[in-house]
């Protein structure tokens, strides 16, 4: 009987939705941050996107497989999304 209870919460656990992502905002220097989502567990896996857009350009077709065996860290480069443009002099 315990193992069926065990096996019955692994099922629970195994059908609840996906944890959201975590946001961070790291500052670089007095003038410059970087934004950074994380989601899922494993190895680290870099994303950083192209010019002109930012981390919301990510379809999440693609996120979610990459999810299941990495942690990703999904990067807006500085001036783009939500890091935080650098001032000039």
């Amino acid at each position: 009987r315990e193992r069926h209870a065990t096996a019955g919460r692994a099922a629970r656990f195994a059908a609840m939705p996906a944890r959201r992502p975590t946001e961070h905002l790291i500052d670089l220097d007095a003038h410059r941050s970087l934004f950074v989502q994380e989601r899922g567990k494993g190895p680290p896996l870099a994303l950083v996107h192209g010019a002109l857009v930012d981390h919301r350009d990510w379809p999440e077709e693609a996120l979610a497989p990459l999810a299941e065996r990495f942690r990703l860290l999904i990067v807006d480069r500085p001036g783009h999304g939500r890091s935080r443009r650098p001032r000039l002099a």
